[in-house]
């Protein structure tokens, strides 16, 4: 029993993993377009000499040197492209936290990881149902844990 129970806290681990992983990408994908927007429309406002001035950026990356020109228009372009591909990398991830339900089978997952362990402490302590003897009790120990492992079957988890 104790084996099941450590199987299904890893799995319960891996679950929370994927499902803050889905959370943090939509909500970094739709703050990144939020500040896109706002720096777009920035510079539509200051539309006046775009083509005359080239910004230059040098970057260092350990022995490498990176140097990169470029002028207003061609962020203003960068942003346009931006601001039509975020949005579906929002909606992708909004997509696959519906269709593979990473939160509910996290939660499923996580409550019969403690049912098991509280079936496992009833057992040990005698207390109801676990009362009637060493045979019977062993019996409905294994029942009760087969019960939870059909409730993963129908939520669609592997033991």
């Amino acid at each position: 029993a104790w084996r099941l129970h450590r199987k299904l806290a890893r799995k319960s681990v891996q679950f929370r993993k994927w499902a803050t992983l889905l959370v943090v990408g939509v909500a970094l994908s739709l703050l990144l377009e939020t500040v896109f927007a706002i720096y777009a429309v920035f510079l539509a406002f200051q539309k006046a000499d775009f083509n005359e001035i080239t910004y230059e950026l040098t970057a260092f990356l350990f022995n490498l040197k990176l140097e990169m020109a470029f002028r207003l228009s061609e962020v203003v372009h960068f942003l346009n492209g931006a601001l039509l591909l975020l949005p579906l990398f929002a909606g992708l991830f909004t997509i696959l936290q519906a269709h593979f339900q990473v939160s509910q089978k996290w939660a499923t997952v996580h409550v019969i990881a403690n049912q098991v362990v509280s079936e496992i402490y009833h057992f040990l302590g005698n207390v109801p149902p676990y009362n009637c003897g060493p045979g019977p009790n062993q019996r409905e120990l294994m029942r009760r844990l087969q019960d939870m492992i059909k409730k993963l079957s129908n939520a669609g988890i592997e033991e």
